[in-house]
């Protein structure tokens, strides 16, 4: 494995090295010092609404079992049996009353303690009582915060209101478009398997310049159906305005405006200004949820709400969040160069219908596996992935805009939407973490 100064030195001003890429033992390190200290996100409180709902989320190498028990409480628990080690959910998301073991049919309760072990009088002591040492492992933290629900797999660290504080206003504010304050999982969800590193999902996210090359091609027949067939209907407008405002000309990258935080999170924005994208006070939709936004906040409480434009929010490390379509994306790191994109969709309680039906089509548009923009990307990381291990050069630039990174409030570093200022900040985030103690 390499050593402490080994890895310090992967990550200097404006560039990175390639083995952040493609080297197995950097990925192992990855595994254990960053998804196993950080605060990581495993779903939503509406996702476990009655006692004995579950659901299971990847967390790093972990396989983690989010329950409801019978108190109220949500705790998370390790899928992994005490007796031999084997998985004993396979679903995704689900209710049960116990949950048993597969291989040798030991019963564990919602709060994962030891229930009942056929033959126990032939096991050793940790089999001998219901309820002793022989349940499902508890991960160490679990909270949440405004219903979004995130776990710690290591004892010591900051509390999840210190971790998410920088980027907590994007979260806030997502919550915040609800009239009611409160959002819930819509039911659908993609995921997708890439050919790439896990940290490339994550940087395009907030990568403004990439998207009039990568995406151009589904641009332009957006452009070219709208013209030859005089609008797309008016349930597809928004999304056609999406996908044609990937055409990004370079001089239009420094209208936009990107903010690397503390903790390595992050958010660009600029997109919502104008046009389809932008809050339309005439649209009779958008006038009854602004007219019950107001009822719940105020006229200028609403109006800040809705004022805020921001793209895609990073919390760091592996979580982006589309608050203007109630959209969030997680990648999940599977191996050096193999991640799951998993893509799920909110609703704002109280919000009209057809608002949730706006963000169903917004994940569907850009994150199933039928959808020309996901595939687009999904192209680029392999051909990223692929790149990065070939010629003499080892390293990977990311210097847009270093000279002209400027300074804004509470630890943020503020630029145009044509910087890296946010994916320097992932790395001086991931520095620090791969190079702790």
């Amino acid at each position: 494995m390499p050593d402490i100064d080994e890895i310090r030195a992967l990550v200097q001003p404006g560039r990175v090295h390639r083995r952040v890429y493609t080297d197995p033992d950097i990925f192992a390190l990855e595994m254990a010092r960053i998804f196993e200290r950080c605060w990581i996100y495993v779903g939503h409180e509406s996702q476990v609404a009655r006692p004995g709902d579950f659901i299971r989320a990847p967390v790093g190498r972990h396989d983690i079992l989010v329950v409801r028990g019978d108190d109220g409480a949500i705790v998370g628990l390790h899928n992994r049996c005490a007796h031999r080690g084997a998985q004993i959910v396979s679903a995704h998301d689900g209710s049960a009353a116990t949950f048993d073991c597969p291989y040798h049919g030991w019963v564990y309760g919602r709060d994962g303690r030891l229930v009942s072990v056929p033959g126990r009088e032939d096991y050793g002591a940790r089999a001998a009582s219901d309820g002793g040492e022989g349940g499902l492992q508890r991960v160490p933290a679990i909270a949440a915060y405004r219903g979004f629900v995130f776990v710690r797999l290591c004892e010591a660290g900051p509390d999840l209101a210190e971790f998410l504080a920088p980027i907590a206003d994007s979260i806030d504010n997502f919550v915040d478009r609800s009239p009611s304050g409160e959002v819930e999982y819509g039911g659908s969800r993609f995921r997708q398997l890439f050919r790439g590193n896990w940290k490339l999902s994550v940087e395009n996210g907030i990568d403004a310049a990439h998207a009039a090359f990568v995406h151009r091609s589904s641009a332009a027949v957006a452009k070219a159906w709208e013209r030859d067939r005089g609008g797309f209907g008016e349930n597809a407008e928004q999304i056609i305005a999406q996908i044609k405002s990937n055409d990004i000309p370079p001089q239009r990258w420094r209208d936009l405006a990107v903010h690397g935080l503390r903790n390595g999170h992050g958010h660009l924005g600029g997109f919502y200004r104008e046009g389809k994208l932008a809050p339309q006070p005439d649209d009779p939709v958008f006038r009854a949820y602004r007219r019950d936004l107001t009822a719940r906040h105020g006229a200028a409480r609403a109006g800040e709400i809705l004022a805020l434009d921001r793209f895609n929010s990073v919390v760091y490390p592996n979580l982006t969040i589309n608050i203007r379509f109630q959209v969030l994306r997680q990648v999940q790191p599977v191996a050096v160069d193999r991640s799951i994109v998993h893509a799920v969709c909110f609703r704002l309680k109280g919000a009209p219908e057809e608002m949730f039906r706006a963000s169903v089509r917004c994940l569907n548009a850009f994150n199933s596996p039928a959808s020309l923009i996901s595939q687009d990307d999904l192209a680029v990381f392999r051909r990223a992935q692929d790149g990065v291990r070939s010629g003499a050069d080892p390293w990977i630039d990311f210097s847009r805009g270093a000279g002209i990174d400027y300074d804004v409030e509470d630890g943020k570093r503020g630029n145009s939407g044509a910087s890296e200022v946010l994916h320097r900040a992932q790395y001086e985030m991931w520095q620090s973490l791969m190079t702790a103690a």
